[in-house]
């Protein structure tokens, strides 16, 4: 009599069994984290575009605005000597305004859910690269972008 190599039903039932109780905790756990993962990444972009204003300030002598729309989930950034002749900058990779929409495409689900940085919803750039106003932008209520008075320096906080 030959030994038939394989296994039986009730040890793939048994294995899928086991696979379906992990799945049910890591699962959850998993999307937790890929959502902290986007919501820090659209942090990351966004210090790194008002640092791209403070260098368009200083680079072209001129002023430069980061100002953020809590209501519409965005921000622009703007050059010129005031803010009745500013204009939109132009993104250097898309080559079009630059307006910066979060809860779209690979930041979907991270809103802007607060604002301390004036009433103006602005963070303004001479052209040495200073800023006369700082605050905190906070993402989902979790992440903190914190830039400083003065010299304009970007950070995450408390990650």
């Amino acid at each position: 009599m030959s030994k038939q190599k394989g296994f039986t039903l009730t040890e793939i039932i048994i294995v899928l069994v086991i696979i379906g109780i992990i799945s049910v905790f890591a699962v959850p756990r998993l999307y937790d984290h890929y959502h902290n993962i986007k919501v820090m990444a659209a942090a990351k972009q966004i210090m790194a575009d008002i640092r791209y204003a403070q260098t368009i300030a200083m680079n072209e002598h001129d002023s430069s605005w980061v100002e953020f729309d809590d209501v519409s989930n965005l921000y622009k950034i703007y050059s010129g000597i005031n803010k009745a002749t500013r204009a939109l900058v132009k993104d250097p990779f898309e080559q079009q305004d630059f307006i910066k929409y979060l809860d779209q495409g690979e930041y979907k689900n991270v809103v802007i859910t607060s604002l301390n940085i004036g009433s103006d919803k602005n963070i303004a750039f001479d052209w040495f690269g200073n800023t006369s106003n700082s605050g905190e932008i906070i993402l989902n209520n979790s992440t903190t972008i914190s830039v400083e008075n003065v010299t304009g320096m970007v950070k995450i906080v408390g990650w």
